[in-house]
């Protein structure tokens, strides 16, 4: 039987670029989304509301050429927003803080976003050395899929 109120949506590059969008215009449907190397296009974060119930988990590669970021300097150049910028605003829209930052793997960082008031949560995974990929564990120490089913498991 379908669990309503535990439907997810995971992708990568093109496919995690969907999962920002569906977070946005069907947050209503999804409890929590995965964007692995995705960045939020910037048509869909000029149609953000200020409100988006809906857990993220975030994976970026810190030398992925395609998502924008501040801690790059590639935002700078970018129509999209910077990851940093839209992981952001998922904790502030769910009205999270940050409430936990710690290393995993060989040197990745992993912040996550929490409240006692509610289950939603926002992870931002940056991958030290990550590129626009899905990150392996003998590269990073990381095994990514268990840390995604980990993410969902708190939803």
């Amino acid at each position: 039987e379908l669990n309503e109120e535990r439907i997810y949506a995971v992708g990568f590059s093109n496919g995690a670029f969907m999962t920002h969008r569906l977070a946005l215009e069907a947050g209503d449907t999804y409890a929590a989304v995965v964007s692995v190397a995705g960045m939020m296009p910037e048509r869909i974060w000029n149609s953000r509301g200020e409100n988006n119930k809906v857990s993220v988990f975030q994976i970026t590669g810190e030398k992925d050429d395609v998502v924008p970021k501040h801690s790059d300097g590639s935002a700078k150049y970018a129509q999209a927003p910077a990851i940093e910028d839209v992981m952001s605003y998922w904790a502030d829209s769910n009205e999270l803080s940050l409430t936990e930052t710690e290393e995993v793997g060989m040197g990745s960082t992993l912040e996550k976003y929490t409240s006692q008031d509610s289950v939603k949560q926002v992870w931002h995974l940056r991958v030290k050395d990550g590129r626009h990929s899905w990150p392996e564990e003998q590269f990073t120490g990381i095994n990514t899929n268990e840390m995604i089913l980990l993410f969902l498991e708190t939803q």
